[in-house]
């Protein structure tokens, strides 16, 4: 495949513009990205068709965890969408496609394979590997150390007349390796994509554990003749140049302008250096005050508890607090903090705390009420897990073993805040609540927070979990 394709009357081409500059790259390293929905994955599929019609070639697409690869609608989902027109057949066991030989018609052409780096040390796995063309789809999520030693693996083998080589998409992330190695293509600040620059090709050379750059390889050959130099180029990209996304789904950029502050900056934007900083996510403007509710109008609810068992002590003197936050949701979709209980206590007294408030929530919400309960992963994780569910018999709980980090789970909460979709019911505790979360990420304290996304997500992401619940 070079510029297109077409097989059973279908073809399958580039869009004009940012995806065909990819495509069309002569670097050694090309990256895509900058930004959401510019067809950075649909683009390294396409890649991994230029040389299928070689029975000896292989490539490899890395995500970095294996979930990542599997995941419904990931890329895995998107080349089954694409490779079986081309006659290749799929083997989940070892997540490769097969293409047919181009000169017997047999299923044992052309190899692309899926794998992950999930680890650091999965890196090692491709020792003595030969691979002509190695693909990262969100270079931003692995490791520098992990992409030059696949750099280091990438080699043409046995693919005669083919030049290894590496694609990468990527996002922005302010504190990934890849916005140094990319530098040169932002602007002076270090913020967006210079787009004069968009496509344009420099060499490297690694001076011991410096990166060392030109703008012609002939200068770094005189400089450093036994070394090879490798040519980049970065192609940023954003959902205005995937015109067929807008069209087949004109809402997606409502649902990007959606995202909190950081995210969108980054996602719709293609902001580089913005990140998580106090008053980014939160800020007291964002939230109405009610001075009454109509319990009629509360359709659901839920105590979130985010829990610490412990006191201040000489040397620990300023532990975390446990945070039980109560969130309404109305017949309108909107949210309401109807209270907050904060405090420090031996693992004792938070229990008994925790069985008091459930009998006194319940007293007043009935059956639109649930709790929720943070717990740790692992065994200590499920021994509390069992504990509480003997505990809060007869009451309606949800346990949540946590995953994701504090900002990912505490993002949507913080769009509907932005939104102008959550109040606060008047209360004693409002400020130091409404100080904990402008004070998110970088306060010294976020059980409040952490309470408040977990109630938010309970309610509005997981009301399918809970049968009775609409």
């Amino acid at each position: 495949m070079q510029e297109q394709a077409k097989v059973n009357n279908i073809t399958f081409r580039p869009q004009a513009g940012k995806q065909t500059a990819f495509l069309s790259s002569a670097a050694d390293i090309a990256i895509y990205g900058g930004g959401a929905g510019g067809g950075k994955t649909w683009s390294l599929i396409m890649e991994c068709l230029r040389f299928t019609d070689n029975p000896k070639f292989n490539a490899v697409i890395f995500r970095r965890t294996y979930q990542q690869v599997k995941m419904q609608g990931g890329i895995w989902d998107d080349t089954e969408n694409v490779f079986p027109y081309f006659g290749a057949k799929s083997n989940l066991t070892d997540l490769t496609w097969t293409f047919p030989n181009s000169k017997t018609g047999k299923i044992n052409g052309a190899v692309i394979g899926f794998a992950h780096l999930q680890r650091e040390k999965d890196k090692t796995n491709y020792q003595g590997a030969q691979i002509p063309l190695i693909c990262f789809d969100e270079l931003t999520h692995f490791t520098e150390t992990q992409f030059f030693y696949l750099l280091s693996r990438n080699r043409a083998g046995s693919c005669e007349g083919i030049k290894p080589y590496i694609r990468a998409t990527c996002n922005p992330d302010p504190d990934s390796w890849v916005k140094k190695f990319i530098l040169w293509w932002l602007d002076e600040n270090g913020e967006y994509a210079d787009e004069s620059k968009s496509g344009k090709l420099r060499w490297f050379v690694r001076d011991g554990n410096q990166i060392v750059w030109s703008d012609t390889k002939e200068e770094l050959k005189e400089r450093y003749p036994k070394q090879n130099p490798l040519s980049v180029t970065f192609i940023p990209s954003s959902l205005k140049d995937n015109k067929i996304l807008c069209e087949n789904d004109p809402d997606y950029e409502a649902k990007l302008l959606s995202l909190p502050y950081v995210d969108r900056m980054q996602l719709l934007n293609g902001n580089w250096k913005i990140k998580p900083s106090a008053g980014l996510y939160f800020k007291e403007q964002y939230f109405s005050i009610a001075h009454r509710i109509n319990p009629e109008k509360i359709v659901k609810v839920c105590r979130y508890w985010d829990r610490a068992s412990t006191k201040p002590k000489k040397e620990n003197k300023d532990p975390d607090y446990t945070a039980g936050v109560l969130m309404g949701r109305t017949d309108q979709k909107s949210y309401i903090i109807l209270d907050v209980k904060h405090f420090r206590g031996s693992p004792s007294e938070v229990e008994n705390i925790i069985i008091n408030t459930a009998k006194q929530d319940h007293a007043e919400w009935k059956g639109k009420y649930i709790i929720g309960l943070e717990v740790e992963p692992g065994a200590s994780g499920q021994f509390e897990a069992d504990y509480y569910t003997k505990v809060l018999a007869g009451y309606s709980l949800k346990l949540n073993k946590v995953s994701q980090n504090k900002i990912t789970r505490a993002s949507p909460f913080s769009s509907q805040a932005e939104g102008g979709n959550i109040s606060i019911l008047y209360g004693p505790w409002n400020s130091e609540y409404i100080k904990e979360l402008e004070a998110f990420p970088d306060g010294s304290h976020d059980d409040m927070v952490d309470g408040s996304s977990g109630a938010f997500s309970l309610l509005a992401l997981a009301l399918n979990a809970f049968a009775g619940w609409k």
